[in-house]
């Protein structure tokens, strides 16, 4: 496999990795741990890279006093890697099963026999479709790219293993972990009950519809009494918001998808006039584009996706990656091993009072000041809360972040809210007590030279962190 400069560069940084890895034990008040040294890896798929998480490496303890030196990822790293070829991951910690749901039509050969090893914390089962494949070594361990939250961390032989039985080819070379898809097996879906494959496997415009929609009705609704509690005003059918579908068993594009989001949004989100409702036009006006896939595309519908171009037929693992951030939009963040990235929420928002601003500079600022609010990243032990505000230098976007203290009467804030002559634009991680209150976080558009608003979004979150809660997540 060629590759590129900075992989080339990240493969030599991690030499000494196929060799025994440097394990230290040290004390603690209840328990002696394993200390691990972290090593870069490249995980692709089809040669395409895809994360760039830190692997640890241990002696395989199956392998009892000769066992050999082995490379373990973080759990969610693989998600995300088997998600792109339409397998679906799920795992149990308590039981210590990770169960994997292959797509339709992927052949699958279970082995004729497996060793079962008792469940511990140490250990695990990987099944493919409920069945067990393969037992393996599990270890629990600081995800270096998750602010230190401890994960679950899977042998990559093992896993290769497993995976070879969906035939699914993988390869490791001590830095890069590449899946690769042949035509034949297709890990897409492609049915290959002994025929040849014609190519990847499409969602169809009816599953789409019905995945999308299933979403939107499990959103709670609006109440009048607690305004901002709740996303949804309606819960539409898609007959009632005018969406249609040509061809049902057709593919489904990213236009449709988006078409789709906006009717829906139109009838279902709160606006300031009730003879605004299902007015999609209307709608678009209060959001950062007046079309459809420039809009959702600006909201990161289609990140990780690989979709710029409406037309684009969604497949079944890009159609699995857009409901993902679907519901990330709808239900206002994501979770990775206890870090909450924040989502901008799904709301109307109109241009401010001030003067002088024409409806293309809202949709602008609007614009970027949903890509940083996508971007914020917020984690916590319930009793310190830590936000990191990604850097806006360089753009219209200012910060707001409010900590209210009702003992007190009081509040700590970051950005606008002390004044206009402090850091204003991010670049930062704070850091507060956690005393029950919660937080605002504010992201806007400005102009700085006239202290003027130009649009932006405000969201509270309760105190339940890390469980987050907020206005828009109830």
């Amino acid at each position: 496999m060629k590759m590129n400069a900075w992989k080339a560069a990240l493969a030599l940084s991690a030499t000494g990795v196929l060799a025994a890895a440097p394990l230290v034990w040290a004390s603690t008040q209840s328990s002696q741990k394993a200390t691990y040294t972290y090593y870069p890896s490249i995980v692709e798929v089809n040669g395409q890279p895809l994360s760039t998480p830190s692997h640890i490496a241990a002696q395989d303890p199956f392998g009892g006093s000769n066992g050999q030196v082995t490379a373990f990822l973080p759990i969610w790293y693989i998600y995300q890697a088997l998600g792109q070829i339409g397998v679906k991951a799920s795992w149990d910690g308590t039981k210590g099963v990770l169960n994997l749901t292959t797509p339709s039509g992927m052949t699958v050969n279970d082995p004729s026999a497996v060793k079962a090893v008792p469940i511990t914390s140490g250990t695990m089962v990987i099944e493919i479709n409920g069945k067990p494949v393969t037992y393996a070594p599990r270890i629990a361990y600081l995800d270096e790219g998750s602010r230190g939250v401890v994960t679950t961390f899977v042998p990559v032989y093992y896993l290769q293993q497993a995976l070879s039985y969906m035939g699914v080819q993988t390869s490791w070379n001590g830095t890069e972990w590449n899946m690769t898809v042949s035509n034949s097996t297709n890990g897409s879906g492609q049915s290959s009950s002994g025929g040849a494959a014609s190519g990847p496997v499409y969602e169809t415009q009816q599953a789409m519809a019905n995945a999308m929609w299933q979403l939107f009705n499990s959103l709670p609704m609006f109440n009048p009494n607690h305004p901002l509690v709740g996303h949804v005003v309606a819960h539409p059918t898609m007959a009632q918001v005018g969406a249609t579908m040509p061809n049902p068993n057709g593919q489904v594009t990213a236009d449709q998808v988006a078409t789709w989001l906006a009717k829906w949004a139109a009838f279902a989100v709160p606006t300031s006039s009730g003879s605004d409702v299902g007015n999609v036009e209307k709608f678009l006006s209060f959001q950062s584009s007046d079309d459809p896939f420039t809009w959702a595309s600006q909201n990161d519908l289609f990140q990780g996706a690989g979709i710029t171009d409406s037309n684009t037929a969604l497949t079944t693992a890009q159609a699995q990656t857009v409901l993902g951030n679907l519901q990330w939009w709808l239900y206002g963040y994501k979770e990775q091993n206890g870090v909450y990235t924040l989502h901008a929420p799904l709301s109307v928002i109109a241009i401010d009072n001030a003067t002088g601003y024409t409806n293309e500079t809202f949709q602008q600022d609007l614009a970027q000041a949903t890509y940083f609010f996508d971007r914020i990243q917020v984690w916590g032990d319930g009793k310190t809360v830590h936000v990191d505000l990604p850097n806006a230098s360089g753009t219209n976007v200012i910060y707001a972040v409010v900590v209210p203290n009702p003992a007190k009467e009081t509040y700590w804030g970051y950005g606008y809210v002390n004044g206009w002559n402090v850091p204003l634009q991010g670049g930062v991680t704070l850091t507060f007590q956690n005393d029950g209150a919660g937080f605002n976080v504010s992201v806007s558009g400005a102009d700085r030279a006239k202290h003027t608003f130009v649009t932006g979004y405000s969201v509270s979150y309760g105190a339940g962190l890390p469980s987050v809660s907020s206005d828009y997540i109830s």
